[in-house]
């Protein structure tokens, strides 16, 4: 229950920075300064959420 409140709310703020324009190694900088472990390779990790940068702008995937 507690890890899908996490992913609930680590999905709400990338969608939120995702509004307001910042791209993922942006928003993963945002979430560790927050103190939510983030995975950063081509894609960005956290909490079962995966966001990674495309042309359209930042992508959104739930992991599970």
């Amino acid at each position: 229950m507690a890890n899908n409140m996490k992913s609930t709310v680590v999905r709400r703020l990338v969608e939120r920075y995702k509004t307001e324009g910042k791209r993922s190694k942006e928003i993963a900088k945002a979430l560790k300064e927050a103190g939510y472990l983030v995975f950063v390779a081509s894609f960005c990790f956290c909490e079962d959420v995966v966001f990674f940068d495309t042309h359209e702008g930042v992508q959104i995937r739930l992991y599970s």
